[in-house]
């Protein structure tokens, strides 16, 4: 299976990492640096900083390629329970809240 990173922050080589170790076969974008993609990935994981509308990331929504996000690519290999905490503002506060209660 191919698999297409687009983004090499420290998250989008952490997911090469994880996709190499599950059998991909990996290939790797990133705007600074770019280089040829694959044209028949079976799945796309963007970094957070690479907006939806990017030509790439928008040529494979077209052709009907699963893209999904680093956090998605994680939870689909995580075992147990995940809690996630997204958003703009307060997520320091709400994670701690959450580590106190899981905690006690």
């Amino acid at each position: 299976m191919k698999a297409l990173v687009v983004g090499m922050g420290k998250s989008g080589k952490s997911a090469v990492k994880l996709l190499e170790k599950k059998g991909y076969k990996v290939f790797t974008y990133d705007d600074k640096n770019p280089s040829k993609v694959p044209e028949d990935p079976d799945i796309v994981v963007k970094s957070p900083g690479v907006p939806r509308e990017h030509p790439l990331i928008s040529r494979f929504l077209k052709k009907g390629v699963k893209v999904v996000g680093e956090v998605e690519l994680a939870y689909t290999f995580a075992k147990g329970t995940v809690v996630a905490i997204t958003g703009t503002n307060g997520k320091s506060t709400t994670t701690a809240m959450v580590y106190h209660t899981l905690k006690h």
